[in-house]
């Protein structure tokens, strides 16, 4: 949000008067990229940089229709106020009370959240990159790279070499992969790159600061369990099985069992934040005949 964004810049300006110089989107949802316009506000010499994808993503969803921002805030309120009526999930699994506190504190921030969008001019990056683009911030090399598709068709890293410090966006979310969109197959190689970089610090899109290349790993074997899973029930099943028909054919509790504890959540009663159902359901789209 553009307060979000205010406050960024009044952190920022704790730590120095100099001007931002470059603001990097690592991919397009509205979380990484809708505070733009205050960067630009407050920073008007500054260059908006983002993966090419990423630029024509944001253009699409965002400035063409800028009417999707409030429609997309307000899109699950309705969902999630029936869930906390029947105390449970459309799929019927019965909320936590982690659950319940953490719906009951998104339904309030919505409308809030909607009116800041609510006339919001959408500012683009112009910089774009297709591979790689290097920058020198004095006495400082930053890569930003584009390892391949994962969260969505254009996200972007940051590796600081010298501090072997990866600035992962969206790709790293803890706990958990964030699977709502994305490719997961290729998500994996994406990951297996970035391992290989040997990052000693890890700043995730969302969750707190990461050390060393363990989660990655468990974030890899995660992706390639559920891809190879789903390939092998939807096969097995000829290609015309749905998805509710590939579910009911995988072991859903082997696969909590084993990546529970990987993905463990702490600040939710110790719940393991696995979003199978998100998961299941991309690793589905992604090998629908094209």
């Amino acid at each position: 949000m553009p307060s979000s964004a205010r406050q960024d810049i009044a952190q920022i300006r704790q730590w120095t008067d100099k001007p931002v110089r470059y603001l990097l989107n690592t991919h397009w949802h509205a979380d990484h990229s809708r505070g733009n316009g205050t960067y630009a506000d407050a920073f008007p010499s500054i260059r908006i940089i983002s993966q090419t994808a990423t630029r024509e993503l944001i253009k699409g969803n965002y400035a063409d229709h800028p009417e999707n921002a409030v429609r997309i805030v307000r899109r699950g309120s309705d969902r999630l106020e029936r869930w906390l009526k029947n105390g449970k999930t459309d799929e019927g699994n019965p909320l936590t009370d982690g659950d319940t506190a953490q719906i009951k504190a998104i339904l309030a921030g919505i409308e809030v959240v909607a009116a800041e969008f609510k006339d919001l001019v959408p500012r683009l990056p112009d910089v774009t990159f297709d591979r790689e683009m290097n920058l020198d911030v004095g006495h400082r090399e930053a890569e930003i790279k584009f390892l391949g598709r994962g969260n969505t068709a254009g996200d972007a890293i940051v590796f600081l070499p010298q501090e072997r410090i990866l600035v992962a966006g969206d790709l790293v979310v803890h706990p958990g992969l964030y699977s709502g969109s994305g490719y997961p197959s290729e998500w994996s190689k994406t990951l297996e790159k970035m391992i290989e970089m040997d990052p000693l610090l890890i700043v995730p899109g969302h969750g707190e600061i990461l050390h060393g290349t363990t989660y990655l790993s468990q974030l890899d074997e995660y992706a390639k369990a559920i891809v190879a899973q789903v390939q092998e029930q939807y096969f097995r099943l000829t290609n015309i099985a749905t998805l509710d028909d590939v579910k009911k054919a995988i072991d859903m509790d082997a696969l909590k069992q084993r990546f529970g504890g990987y993905f463990k959540d702490d600040a939710q009663n110790g719940e393991p934040y696995l979003d199978l159902d998100g998961l299941l359901k991309v690793a589905y789209e992604e090998i629908q005949p094209r």
